[in-house]
């Protein structure tokens, strides 16, 4: 039912990111927090296509999600204030919000949906830390990528082995998005001057990016 009689619309805010890019054929995060009145009970929840009002998510059933996301749209959110939602095999641009009916959503409400853009293009990792190499000097040196499907993170792979790697994988929250890194343990060698450092990227659509750097290593 609606909430403009008593005023109670106003304790209704739903919080996601306005804008994702996403990689085709790859699935989407859809960041969602949202704040109710205390006495909201029992509500369903749902997600709107912004070109036809259309479900695309809800959260009791999928009997009335439009067909071409049934089987494709799960709710990632595990308390009771999360509406984020999960849209996998990403093929188009999205516009969509988030609400418990007609009446009472984020668009209604507020005029926001979020819109997720499509992008053939894999991000290009970006390798940090070789700035200043010094011969038998020790340093970490970063790649990270950008994405939005957690669930199926990039593999990051160096063209150099014999070195101690770790990763860490970084939810961006509200930004939209996750990154996730490989640190790499160097030990420099003057021996590697001018040779070439490799950082690849393999997505869920196993299409790959690469960053590749020259390393200046210096004479102590």
């Amino acid at each position: 039912s609606g909430c403009s009689e008593d005023r109670s619309c106003e304790d209704w805010e739903f919080t996601f990111p306005h804008i994702i890019v996403a990689l085709k054929g790859s699935c989407v995060d859809i960041p969602c927090t949202f704040t109710h009145p205390e006495d909201a009970k029992d509500f369903n929840f749902f997600w709107y296509s912004r070109n036809d009002q259309a479900k695309i998510f809800n959260n009791k059933t999928q009997s009335d999600v439009v067909d071409e996301y049934k089987g494709r749209t799960f709710l990632t959110g595990n308390t009771g204030n999360d509406c984020s939602i999960k849209i996998i095999n990403v093929e188009k641009i999205e516009r969509c919000y988030p609400g418990i009916n007609e009446d009472i959503n984020s668009y209604t409400l507020n005029r926001r949906d979020v819109s997720v853009y499509m992008t053939d293009r894999p991000p290009e990792p970006l390798i940090s830390g070789t700035e200043n190499l010094e011969d038998k000097k020790t340093v970490i040196i970063s790649c990270a990528v950008n994405h939005t499907c957690p669930s199926h993170p990039p593999t990051l792979t160096w063209n150099i082995t014999g070195h101690p790697i770790m990763e860490n994988h970084e939810d961006l929250q509200f930004l939209g998005g996750w990154r996730m890194e490989s640190r790499m343990t160097y030990t420099a060698s003057y021996t590697d001057d001018k040779t070439v450092l490799q950082c690849a990227a393999t997505f869920r659509n196993n299409k790959t990016s690469v960053k590749i750097i020259t390393l200046r290593i210096k004479c102590k």
